[in-house]
């Protein structure tokens, strides 16, 4: 079974540079050092080359992949536009992380967003560009949670007498909620957005 994926990966590595002339046996360790020469371009035209395999890497490959984008997004020596160009592309490698099942998707989307707080405190908002807007992550952020806040503040209430399944939905609204620290919900403007905001930010620290 070892080497049936073994096989399985070979292919899809030479599948993945074959579009550039690259036919080479190989592996995703070796492709994963080739990506670090990487341009963003390239690394989005790769991932736009993935399909469903038995044999996608694993979750530290994934994490690997996704950190080569995120560490050029923290780069202060680019320019802010090329900056986000990386954060956009580590937002769709953290997507295709979720689909092929390496990441859980409360935590793959706690990343996504992380990374665009990152960008609206630390790099800036171009006008008309809605992924980098506060009031959008905001929403964003507000959307992934399956709880209303008075439900969930009246489960913290008695938390250790919670099935773990429970426990651990409660961490992850806690930890999703973390990717709004103050200084964007500072930029939010006032409205049903903001107070909503206030509300879940005020019953975090209550949460396990």
């Amino acid at each position: 079974m070892a080497l049936v994926r073994r096989l399985a990966a070979v292919r899809w590595v030479v599948a993945a540079v074959g579009d550039n002339h690259t036919w080479r046996m190989d592996t995703p360790r070796s492709l994963m050092e080739d990506m670090k020469d990487w341009s963003g371009t390239r690394l989005n035209d790769w991932l736009s080359t993935v399909r469903e395999d038995p044999a996608q890497g694993n979750a530290n490959w994934w994490r690997s992949v996704r950190w080569i984008p995120q560490s050029h997004a923290y780069r202060g020596t680019l320019t802010a536009d090329e900056r986000r160009d990386w954060a956009r592309t580590m937002l769709a490698v953290s997507e295709h992380e979720q689909h092929f099942g390496w990441q859980r998707p409360w935590s793959a989307a706690h990343e996504r967003f992380r990374m665009r707080a990152y960008v609206i405190l630390n790099i800036g908002s171009p006008p008309g560009e809605e992924i980098w807007e506060p009031a959008a992550l905001a929403r964003d952020v507000l959307e992934t949670l399956t709880m209303a806040p008075g439900q969930a503040q009246e489960l913290a209430e008695h938390w250790r007498t919670l099935p773990v399944e429970q426990i651990r939905l409660l961490r992850d609204h806690k930890n999703m909620l973390g990717a709004l620290p103050p200084g964007l919900v500072d930029l939010i403007p006032e409205g049903d957005l903001l107070s909503c905001v206030r509300r879940w930010l005020a019953i975090r620290p209550q949460l396990p």
